[in-house]
């Protein structure tokens, strides 16, 4: 009667110690757990439950060594054996998880890299198409310097679109047409001689000249 009372008391005592300090508490087994479970991680297809069995039984090795040591009055040394063998395995999972953990690591590294790579290439490509659009905008308003600078800034951030050099075949012949309209008209000589500077903007070459 006396050793349930005491157990009751022990029980309860425990229960208001862990209630308040719970938080620590917590905090405590988070860390505890969220330790052992990273220790245990050899790979992501094997369920974390599985390698807390496996760590379950290593430790059940050493006890129940240590109660049949007991219980048949044999010598202590022989507790040695199956500490041994836990301790090589524990470290052959270690080492296990150090891998899986250093593999993880430069797969992300790659993963991010890759994205990174999408990224720019994303930036590059509306930096492109922005460029030549404000170009075309800029062309159509006689904004004769603003084009040309467009132009060379699409060309830059992607030289090998097809786009360039099509635009740059339009510009030339409206350059060739207007040449022949105001090659005699010396106030006007200017206009194909900017087309010219497109098509050279645009495929980045020096400008043809309207003579």
């Amino acid at each position: 009667m006396k050793d349930a009372k005491s157990i009751s008391i022990l029980l309860g005592l425990f229960v208001f110690i862990a209630f308040v300090l719970s938080n620590l508490v917590g905090r405590v087994s988070a860390y505890f757990f969220t330790s052992i479970d990273s220790f245990l991680l050899i790979s992501n297809s094997i369920p974390p439950i599985i390698m807390w069995m496996v760590l379950g039984l290593l430790l059940g090795l050493i006890f129940g060594s240590l109660v049949a040591i007991k219980k048949y009055r044999l010598d202590y040394k022989l507790l040695i054996y199956p500490i041994a063998v836990v301790l090589l395995l524990l470290a052959v999972i270690y080492g296990l998880s150090r891998f899986t953990k250093k593999r993880g690591d430069n797969s992300d590294l790659s993963s991010n890299s890759a994205k990174a790579a999408s990224s720019k290439r994303k930036s590059k490509i509306k930096g492109f198409d922005e460029n030549l659009t404000k170009g075309i905008e800029a062309v159509e308003k006689e904004e004769y310097k603003d084009a040309e600078d467009f132009f060379k800034l699409a060309n830059a951030l992607d030289s090998k679109d097809s786009r360039l050099d099509s635009l740059a075949k339009v510009y030339l012949q409206i350059g060739e047409e207007k040449c022949k309209l105001y090659r005699h008209r010396k106030n006007l000589r200017y206009l194909p001689d900017y087309y010219f500077r497109y098509a050279a903007a645009l495929q980045n070459t020096s400008p043809k000249i309207c003579k």
